[in-house]
């Protein structure tokens, strides 16, 4: 039993990109499902979600900076300044 990779092609007539599995070893050009055209292999990008961080699942750089700022502030109210965290 072969693996099946989802991979892009882009049609040669008609410019429309569709996704087909196949294995990884076969080159042969895909029929476009639009107009039944040759489409060839592409390499597509990656595919991230932009709201992804914004559930709280994921921390970004700026949530951990607010969350260190706001140690450092509560350990200067109560021991004043500690130069040495800076």
């Amino acid at each position: 039993m072969s693996k099946l990779i989802l991979f892009d092609y882009h049609c040669t007539s008609c410019s429309h990109v569709f996704e087909v599995l196949a294995e990884y070893e076969d080159k042969q050009p895909k029929n476009c499902p639009e107009c039944d055209g040759a489409g060839g292999r592409i390499i597509s990008g990656t595919h991230l979600d932009p709201m992804m961080a914004m559930d709280g699942a994921f921390t970004t750089a700026v949530d951990k900076w607010a969350k260190k700022q706001k140690q450092r502030t509560r350990v200067d109210n109560i021991d004043g300044p500690n130069l040495w965290m800076y």
